[in-house]
């Protein structure tokens, strides 16, 4: 039993350690070359041309947010013929689908769908005839609440060009003051642009968040069979990972900045992540064999079975405790208590050595947000167990729109 258990711990405190290195190696990738990671895309954009897009969104009852969007389009420094909105009202009772219209959308509305939510949402469009008879380049897919800069289409051009590529956008809060879990929220923006940076600079592919806002050429989206996802509810992740077994590049944007509000108040936090974390399994399930199959260990290990920070942060206190606790009882588990200190200390210096380098300072009341963050988020993943053949979910409601 003890060879048995020790096996377990080395398995387990191994695959930590290479979890923690891909933050790691990110981070180290900036510090070495962040100008270089940074300049691709700006010597690009003088021959960008105009590709024409098509932007796309879905909601459930957003009809507050969509005059900003339209709005954010309405002033692009782009050619007003070169660029459609599209808006999926994905079973609204408001009266989303009248608002749109009556701002110039597109309006495709799926009323009681079998199976509600974005990624199937988008599914229906782009299998529908209506939009692969649209002559488009490049598909931009944005949430509802989502607002872009005037240039983000010009810009956006640079990338669409040669051949096969998905994007993905640097995601910004619109509200980063209003509350200490929003403040909370904003760094963690901060960390997952940083690591994006660290990506680019080792010559990885991007990792890609629904909410921060992605694109995709028009032969990206063939090559996909007109599909983002397969079903499963993270349809960012599938679309990452379906994007790399058929070898389409996924690039870092990080001048497409995206604007989202961020969750201000404890239970909010507490439901996105509880939602988030539920889709893990079904997709680890699906897609891990096939990576290693294919011996994609970055897609694998750096991306598919990387922990959220805060996750694995939590992982290796309470597993460092556990052991630690143990460790009194049973002395072949005191090395193994060692080790998973030395890895969240190493979490821990990550954490701090990252915001110095972006110049982000931490101080007390940051401390305070993050511990009361990292409670919900406990709790998110303990309770997203329990939620993993969940469906339907409802989406976190947007009402503060400057």
């Amino acid at each position: 039993m003890t060879l048995f258990i020790s096996i377990l711990l080395s398995v387990l405190l191994g695959y930590l350690a290479l979890e923690l290195a891909f933050y790691w190696a990110a981070l180290a990738a900036y510090f070495l070359h962040r100008r270089r990671a940074r300049g691709a895309a700006a010597k690009a954009a003088p021959n960008a041309g105009t590709p024409y897009f098509c932007i796309l969104t879905a909601c459930r009852d957003g009809a507050a947010c969509i005059p900003g969007l339209v709005k954010s389009f309405r002033d692009q420094d782009y050619p007003p013929g070169r660029f459609r909105l599209f808006l999926i009202a994905d079973d609204c009772l408001d009266d989303s689908a009248a608002v749109a219209r009556s701002l110039g959308m597109e309006v495709y509305e799926r009323p009681h769908p079998a199976y509600p939510g974005k990624g199937n949402a988008l599914n229906e469009l782009l299998l529908s005839r209506r939009l692969q008879e649209e002559p488009f380049d490049a598909l931009v897919v944005l949430d509802i609440d989502a607002r872009v800069g005037p240039s983000f289409l010009r810009q956006a051009a640079a990338y669409f060009s040669n051949g096969p590529v998905v994007l993905s956008c640097a995601t910004f809060a619109k509200n980063p003051d209003e509350t200490l879990f929003t403040r909370v929220g904003t760094l963690i923006q901060a960390l997952l642009r940083f690591h994006q940076e660290g990506r680019a600079a080792l010559g990885k592919n991007a990792i890609l968040y629904g909410s921060h806002g992605y694109a995709l050429s028009r032969e990206a989206v063939e090559r996909l069979e007109w599909r983002t996802t397969t079903g499963l509810i993270a349809e960012d992740m599938e679309l990452r990972l379906r994007a790399t077994l058929r070898s389409i590049p996924i690039l870092y944007a990080p001048e497409l900045s995206v604007f989202n509000e961020v969750t201000a108040d404890a239970r909010s936090v507490r439901e996105q992540r509880r939602r988030w974390n539920a889709t893990y399994p079904p997709i680890v399930s699906r897609y891990a064999g096939k990576l290693l199959r294919r011996g994609l260990f970055d897609a694998l290990f750096g991306v598919l079975l990387l922990p959220a920070f805060a996750n694995l942060f939590l992982i290796l206190l309470v597993l460092s405790v556990v052991l630690a606790a143990l460790g009194w009882q049973e002395a072949f588990l005191r090395p193994f208590a060692a080790a998973a200190a030395v890895l969240w200390a190493a979490d821990a210096a990550y954490f701090f050595a990252a915001f110095s380098l972006m110049g982000v300072s931490i101080g007390r009341r940051e401390l305070r947000g993050f511990a009361a963050h990292l409670a919900m988020r406990a709790l998110a993943l303990i309770e997203g167990i329990f939620f993993v053949r969940v469906k339907n979910w409802a989406p976190a409601p947007h009402e503060k729109d400057p």
